[in-house]
């Protein structure tokens, strides 16, 4: 009976000394998707400061791209056999958030699109997939900005100079509109041979944004104070020495 005491006691300790630890950090995620020509609104979540501190703010977006449109025929001179041509298409893309909200691009992200046309005349669909991802802290808060890290599998992604945010800026806002907005813009920047013409172009994808915060204490009330965990462990200890008794 004295050893099932002293265990019950120690489990008591080890628990009230648990409970006194501070909170570790914990993370929560949203996803929103988006389908966007020439303009599309992407929906965000506010972080909630009834979870605790926000500690830091990841942002990730991807998506593909898929610019179509016609190659015009390139038969100079005679006999009029198709000669093949070069030419390179520019797609512009920047994220705002509503508002002067969550956050936003310094400067257009430049897509850079290389395709080849084979004289006759046909229609054409270059597609990429691209990714942007950045973090906002403590540090970039110094000076409200971040640099993005960017990938594309076709021809080249020139990033935004660079992200205007800060932590303060994803809680809830004065303005009811939780969004960030997506602008795209476009054009032919070469063409070796005959005109080519943009018909369409179409991003799709998702953004992530994860808050990772320190979870808020629990009510005082329910954790000791560290000078009373220090009397009340010698006196379970005292306890737990008599049971052994």
């Amino acid at each position: 009976m004295n050893r099932i005491r002293a265990h019950v006691v120690a489990v008591m300790l080890v628990g009230l000394l648990a409970a006194a630890r501070p909170a570790s950090a914990a993370t929560i995620a949203y996803v929103s998707t988006f389908s966007a020509s020439g303009f599309g609104a992407i929906g965000m979540t506010p972080f909630d400061p009834a979870l605790g501190t926000l500690d830091s703010v990841s942002i990730d977006i991807f998506g593909n791209l898929v610019v179509s449109g016609t190659a015009t025929p390139y038969v100079p001179g005679f006999p009029p056999i198709p000669i093949p041509y070069d030419y390179q298409l520019v797609v512009n893309q920047r994220f705002l958030g509503f508002g002067d909200t969550y956050f936003d691009f310094n400067s257009d992200a430049v897509f850079r699109l290389p395709g080849h046309a084979t004289g006759a005349g046909e229609g054409f669909a270059l597609a990429t997939t691209f990714s942007y991802g950045f973090t906002l802290n403590s540090t970039t808060d110094l000076t409200g900005n971040a640099f993005p890290s960017v990938s594309s599998t076709l021809g080249s992604l020139q990033p935004p100079t660079s992200i205007t945010g800060q932590r303060a800026d994803f809680y809830e806002g004065v303005l009811p509109v939780n969004e960030v907005d997506l602008f795209q813009t476009w054009s032919v920047a070469l063409s070796t041979g005959a005109p080519v013409f943009i018909n369409g172009v179409q991003s799709s994808g998702s953004m992530t944004i994860q808050y990772n915060y320190t979870p808020a204490p629990p009510p005082s009330t329910t954790v000791p104070e560290p000078g009373t965990l220090v009397l009340l462990a010698t006196a379970l200890a005292c306890v737990a020495a008599r049971c052994r008794q």
